[in-house]
């Protein structure tokens, strides 16, 4: 099964935008009315070169498979308060997942340095450091 959520938001904004229900909703119903099914969600992040663009060349991330934790599986099958609370904490361990394969910035100047970034890091064969990267121009930035 493959999902497609745009939660992520437009390629101006600083972070994610909340997730969305549906995705955790259905790996784990999935799941509770099927334990053989085995569901694992893989976080993919895309970085624009020119977001404005049409067919702008982008970099496709992606992060290490999710699996559905048994006990939100109990919880969701037991309905009610219990049922929210592991869709919640599902989402959450989505939401972490996607934070290691999308850019993110305190502020819209920070974000506006990832092209160049990007662009020097796609010349030169260094995608896996990309995040690593910025994460670290962030915290320099911060400090200073």
């Amino acid at each position: 099964m493959s999902t497609y959520d745009h939660s992520g938001g437009s390629h101006d904004r600083t972070d994610l935008l909340p997730l969305k229900a549906g995705v955790s909703i259905m790996a784990l119903g999935a799941m509770a009315n099927d334990p053989n099914c085995k569901v694992k969600i893989v976080p993919v992040g895309l970085s624009y070169f020119h977001a404005h663009r049409f067919r702008s060349r982008a970099v496709v991330e992606f992060g290490s498979a999710l699996d559905v934790p048994a006990e939100y599986v109990e919880m969701f099958k037991r309905g009610g308060s219990d049922k929210r609370e592991a869709v919640s904490k599902f989402l959450d361990l989505i939401y972490n997942g996607l934070k290691t394969v999308t850019i993110r910035a305190p502020d819209y100047d920070t974000l506006m340095v990832s092209p160049p970034i990007i662009l020097i890091l796609f010349l030169d064969l260094k995608l896996c450091s990309l995040f690593k990267l910025y994460d670290g121009y962030t915290k320099h930035r911060a400090n200073t």
